[in-house]
């Protein structure tokens, strides 16, 4: 199981990986905070269509991909009346909307009991991506083991990946090889119109040759060593 904050988080941070383990797993993808005010400045639509396009951009690469899943209906922090400056300024979560992320994401995996959930780091602060993992971690039991991606594009070029994983107890990389799937990838993310740009593309490409260090491309999730117990960090990074 997959969780994102945003439609398109997915489809760009680990778009490679989702497309090679549906080749011999059953994947399922939630992104938690389906109403949205976001959009490139040629999209100037209110809240409810601005929210079913994005979702209707998120069915149409699950159809692409060939995963299942659903966009849930939590407010983004733009409806929730922040500022591009404030949500990503590292504030603290709110204990209601913690508590919703993680029943939703508890309830999504209650019928397959997933043997992992893929969570996102938060790299970049985003308030949104910070609710979504430390409500992966503090949901109940019945999400396997908890493994955490780097968000794109946040993560292109930043230094301070490692530390970010170490916060809470995710130390250990694993590096997936997409290099016959990067392209396939690129080309699925131009079904998200009303959010992404040839820039974006050239970044999550740029970052999964900076992964693969001379070897294609790659992806890079984190994962706590045995024995080693995650901590919610509440936005505190």
């Amino acid at each position: 199981m997959c969780v994102g904050a945003h439609p398109d988080d997915l489809a760009l941070s680990i778009g490679g990986s989702i497309l090679l383990w549906r080749k011999s797993a059953a994947v399922r993808l939630l992104t938690l905070f389906g109403r949205s005010r976001w959009c490139l400045p040629r999209y100037r639509h209110g809240v409810s269509e601005l929210s079913r396009e994005r979702a209707a951009e998120e069915d149409r690469w699950r159809s692409a991909a060939r995963v299942g899943g659903a966009v849930g209906d939590l407010p983004d922090s733009i409806c929730r009346g922040l500022s591009a400056k404030e949500e990503v300024a590292g504030r603290r979560v709110e204990p209601a909307l913690l508590a919703a992320a993680a029943e939703a994401i508890a309830a999504f995996a209650r019928p397959f009991r997933p043997d992992f959930t893929v969570l996102p780091l938060a790299l970049g602060r985003h308030i949104d991506h910070i609710i979504v993992r430390d409500a992966g971690i503090a949901s109940p039991r019945g999400l396997g083991r908890l493994v955490f991606y780097e968000d794109l594009p946040y993560a292109w070029r930043r230094p301070d990946i490692q530390r970010t994983a170490r916060v809470i107890g995710a130390s250990l990389p694993v590096t997936v090889n997409v290099s016959r799937v990067l392209e396939r990838k690129l080309a699925l993310l131009s079904l998200y119109r009303s959010q992404l740009t040839f820039a974006h593309r050239w970044k999550v490409r740029a970052h999964a040759v900076d992964i693969a260090a001379g070897r294609g491309a790659a992806e890079r999730l984190w994962s706590a060593r045995d024995g080693h117990k995650l901590t919610v960090n509440l936005g505190c990074d």
